[in-house]
């Protein structure tokens, strides 16, 4: 055995710095990714609004968004799609004021019937819509949507121009529908209110809306698709004496009327993500 001379000298060793723990590369954007894509699933809940109301929601919300007041014809135009896509308020669900898809920016959403397309396209299906606490938070996102994907139309709006607002929302993808029913239902809404009054363009009576209640239930990440464009056919108007974009308009105002009950899978909210 050979004899051990010598000890290191343990206590004069230099103690070297820890470094901190580093993350794994492309941690933190899955960690974020990950956070993004929980949703809480609320139920559909009518939230109705006056015209007034919801009026006064998108000029605050463009004002703390575009760093600028509206003009009157400006929240003409906002609050009259507000309108057609509500059924002037009766059908409003979740304060969504646009019936935007997807997920708000506080996490919550409702799944519920609509319906993409339309005449012989027509298709219902059931998606995700995104849900919000108050009109103001709705409202906000509503508007903030318009400005970052929609360039053109918040340009018409800004212009007091319902027909250029309804064209570059199609451009772009926002609905699926008729556009020249679409347009001449906001273009109407719109010469409405600022000849009648905001509440012309909503239902008469609309109560007050309380605050929103719901039962929040944590779901797994939800990949919803998108709306695809489907446009409108011309030739469906061969063998019939009417104006086919009136016709599918009031096919859409029947399929809205009926569908104020929140849990009737026919209505109609034909919006992009």
């Amino acid at each position: 055995m050979t004899p051990i001379l010598s000890l290191p000298e343990l206590t004069t060793r230099a103690t070297l710095p820890t470094a901190p723990a580093q993350a794994a590369p492309g941690f933190e954007a899955a960690l974020g990714r990950t956070r993004a894509d929980t949703v809480t699933l609320v139920k559909p809940q009518r939230t109705q609004l006056s015209g007034s109301e919801a009026a006064e929601a998108i000029g605050s919300a463009w004002t703390s968004v575009m760093g600028e007041p509206p003009s009157q014809s400006t929240v003409a135009v906002l609050t009259a799609q507000w309108a057609h896509e509500t059924d002037r308020g009766r059908a409003m669900l979740n304060y969504n004021f646009g019936g935007i898809k997807g997920t708000g920016p506080s996490g919550l959403s409702a799944s519920y019937g609509t319906k993409e397309g339309s005449g012989a396209t027509e298709v219902h299906v059931t998606d995700a819509f995104r849900a919000y606490r108050t009109p103001e938070e709705g409202a906000k996102d509503y508007v903030s949507l318009l400005a970052r994907r929609f360039p053109k139309a918040v340009d018409a709006a800004k212009a007091g121009d319902p027909a250029g607002f309804v064209r570059a929302l199609k451009e772009r993808g926002y609905f699926t529908g008729d556009e020249t029913a679409y347009r001449n239902n906001v273009s109407l809404l719109s010469a409405q209110a600022l000849e009648q009054g905001f509440d012309a363009v909503s239902t008469p009576g609309s109560p007050t809306p309380a605050s929103f209640s719901y039962e929040p239930q944590p779901v797994a990440s939800m990949d919803f698709r998108g709306a695809q464009g489907v446009p409108f056919d011309p030739s469906m108007a061969r063998d019939i004496s009417v104006d086919p974009a009136m016709f599918y308009d009031e096919i859409a105002r029947a399929s809205l009327r009926i569908a104020a009950d929140p849990s009737n899978e026919s209505r109609d909210a034909q919006s992009i993500l």
